[in-house]
């Protein structure tokens, strides 16, 4: 797979540079120009540009699965397809468009809002979604929330 991204996209991008440097330099190629768009072009010749979509195939069956223990909790393999993993794959992806919005938008007015609704989640679970690691859903949501000083 090959995925083009700015350096500055990718320096600005903690979840992303995590999840590069997880990455096998022999299924994943990196291009940095100066300008473009990000995207991830996956051996077949499919063509992924948005950001959440190009985190969630690294991160699972795009690379085989070779990250799907340290970055999806383990639920992204066609072995252990359940509904509780799909359950899991679906918060997975939902609290990622959450810590999308408050990035996309420099939503830092309404971040008390996500920061209540987290501790009353996080009151009775050590993660975002059911796991034993933190996943890529952690990553992110932590990312943003670092970035505003309240």
């Amino acid at each position: 797979a090959t995925l083009t991204v700015t350096p500055n996209e990718l320096s600005a991008d903690p979840t992303l540079q995590l999840v590069v440097h997880l990455a096998s330099k022999l299924q994943l190629t990196v291009v940095q120009p100066a300008k473009g768009t990000l995207s991830l072009q996956l051996p077949c010749g499919t063509v992924l540009s948005q950001r959440n979509a190009i985190l969630r195939c690294l991160a699972g069956m795009g690379l085989h699965n070779a990250l799907d223990d340290q970055l999806m909790g383990g639920h992204s393999k066609a072995s252990k397809a359940s509904p509780a993993h799909a359950m899991a794959l679906a918060s997975l992806a939902s609290w990622m468009s959450v810590a999308d919005h408050y990035r996309s938008n420099n939503n830092n007015d309404n971040m008390t809002e996500l920061l209540n609704q987290l501790e009353g989640h996080l009151e009775t679970r050590a993660f975002l979604i059911p796991s034993a690691v933190p996943t890529l859903a952690d990553v992110d949501v932590a990312s943003v929330v670092a970035k505003v000083s309240l």
